[in-house]
């Protein structure tokens, strides 16, 4: 039984995760499909090049959205990362995905109404989100036209090498894909995190807070000032009770 729910994820941050999954997937099994040059598949090759880049501007125009969201409904505050001690952290965090969960563990940085991401998660989604998601947007921009790519870089062709960029984002994209439905599975309920995404409530269920933990929100109140310790968005809804 849930010690009590949150509303972690607005409407408009349930459509763009949606939306931006979809998208993701299709990008990487047409992607495959370009990369190895896959001809008579259940996708035809040249249908798989349109579908791609029709879904990289879906995906892109998604991504300014959640972009000017995140910063205009404040969830951009969940995404920043503290530089003291974030190596403790990410060690105690990285211990607890690689055993202590095994051992039936209690998670060292369960989420709370003030923090919704663990270190670890932190960490991936902010590099993902603010770093890779970006370079993937403009190399497949500048794949789409070629014209903006410079000819050479030293002595090597300048889509070749974007190109290579590209596809080394999409495969790091596509590990993270992976780590994140595996991860969203993790919990009382491997059901929980996908049914969240859906209705925007998360449980949060009793953990004993560590002294680790007391001193990272401890920390985040000082640095926070009061006009962002305010609701994920201006209109959350009441509790579902049950």
């Amino acid at each position: 039984m849930p010690l009590k729910r949150v509303y972690f994820y607005p409407l408009w941050l349930r459509i763009w995760h949606w939306v931006n999954g979809a998208g993701i997937i299709i990008l990487i099994a047409t992607g495959f499909i370009m990369h190895w040059g896959i001809h008579g598949s259940l996708i035809d090759f040249n249908f798989a090049v349109t579908l791609h880049n029709i879904t990289g501007i879906v995906v892109t125009i998604s991504y300014f959205f959640f972009f000017i969201g995140s910063f205009l409904f404040y969830n951009s505050r969940y995404y920043r990362i503290r530089l003291r001690g974030w190596q403790t952290r990410i060690y105690k965090q990285a211990q607890y995905y690689l055993y202590g969960m095994f051992k039936g563990e209690k998670p060292p940085f369960p989420p709370t109404e003030r923090r919704k991401f663990n270190p670890l998660q932190k960490t991936s989604y902010f590099y993902t989100m603010f770093l890779i998601l970006p370079l993937i947007v403009f190399t497949g921009i500048g794949l789409m036209y070629p014209e903006l790519i410079i000819d050479r870089v030293y002595r090597y062709n300048g889509v070749f090498l974007t190109a290579m960029v590209h596809a080394a984002l999409g495969f790091l994209l596509f590990v993270f894909l992976l780590i994140h439905i595996y991860a969203s599975t993790i919990g009382y309920d491997p059901l929980a995190n996908f049914r969240s995404m859906i209705n925007g409530w998360h449980e949060i269920h009793d953990h004993p807070v560590l002294k680790e933990e007391k001193d990272e929100d401890e920390d985040e109140d000082e640095e926070e000032d009061e006009a962002e310790d305010r609701p994920v968005t201006g209109n959350t809804p009441a509790a579902p009770e049950g």
